[in-house]
């Protein structure tokens, strides 16, 4: 898709890296995940996800965001 970059990324206790296509915003949740361990544009790196594995890789993504988000809320709120 257009806009989209590569990415490539690994999580807290994996040795391999992954590599998929994201929106630059679903980049930057990725790297703001605490899981995450390693995440970086990657140019001219081989696709190493799946369609499949990419749509659940976008909802976790999502899903921690949003629950980020609450979590930022609730401390600004005390």
């Amino acid at each position: 898709m257009e806009g989209d970059i590569q990415v490539r990324f690994r999580f807290d206790g994996e040795s391999e890296f992954h590599v998929v296509r994201l929106s630059y915003k679903q980049y930057l949740n990725l790297k703001k995940l605490p899981i995450t361990a390693d995440c970086e544009i990657a140019k001219g790196a081989k696709i190493t996800l799946s369609e499949e594995d990419k749509k659940l890789l976008v909802e976790k993504i999502e899903q921690a965001s949003k629950e980020s988000k609450k979590s930022h809320t609730r401390e600004l709120g005390k």
